[in-house]
């Protein structure tokens, strides 16, 4: 009841339709719901209803939005895997974690930064993961998560649901509930990938990445950054 309520009631795009066109139910149509979500280890995802959104730079982006039914199914399956995440997810990530934002960010970068924290070579590196959410491969979710066979069995089913044509082994649906838990599933462990000359950190937010750099730079040394295809084999 509490995953139904919050897809039907609490969340912000909670009028959004899928693709059977509903857009909210009855006091009756939820009950039935919650019988229908007894089959949680045996769930079959319909078709995704695609959004075209705009972005800043003038293109826009595709938000593939599930059904109510489907919606509600994913958010109970968050509410059963992300405690077992949790306890595996990198302090330093900040990215749709529960008690958690981007504010927690800037305050561990701030710290660090500033003029009373060691080394005199302060900066800061930004890595960004393009289409973050369209690229993430399937093998690493499913290699990484934490889930009874018949849950697994349905998150598999949920990413081939809204798999792209070209690209039918990535991507997770922008419009599902569960798909911010997959993404940080999939990323786990990635901010372990650079090495300094002093002790590195990277801060993870989404599908962004912070190097602040603690380092005293000496002669014929310095910090780099990992090979490309490093960060690539999360992705």
């Amino acid at each position: 009841m509490l995953a139904i309520r919050q897809v039907t009631q609490l969340n912000k795009g909670w009028k959004t339709a899928g693709i059977d066109g509903k857009k909210a139910l009855t006091f009756k149509e939820r009950f039935e719901l919650y019988n229908k979500l007894s089959t949680v280890n045996d769930w079959k995802h319909q078709g995704l209803r695609e959004v075209p959104i705009p972005k800043k730079n003038g293109s826009t982006r595709i938000l593939k939005v599930p059904t109510i039914s489907d919606r509600a199914w994913q958010c109970l399956v968050k509410y059963a895997l992300e405690p077992a995440h949790e306890a595996t997810f990198h302090a330093r990530s900040y990215g749709f974690r529960l008690g958690r934002c981007a504010q927690d960010a800037q305050k561990i970068m701030q710290i660090n930064l500033n003029s009373r924290a060691k080394g005199y070579k302060k900066r800061v590196i930004e890595l960004d993961i393009s289409k973050c959410f369209d690229r993430i491969s399937h093998k690493s979710i499913m290699d990484k998560l934490i889930s009874p066979a018949g849950l697994k069995l349905g998150i598999f089913r949920c990413l081939k649901a809204g798999v792209n044509p070209e690209f039918p082994e990535q991507g997770t649906p922008q419009g599902g509930v569960v798909s911010p838990l997959l993404a940080n599933v999939a990323l786990n462990g990635i901010e372990e990938i650079h090495q300094a000359l002093d002790t590195p950190m990277i801060v993870r937010v989404d599908g962004e990445y912070y190097l602040p750099h603690l380092c005293r730079v000496r002669k014929h040394r310095s910090p780099y950054l990992p090979p490309l295809r490093t960060v690539r084999d999360y992705c």
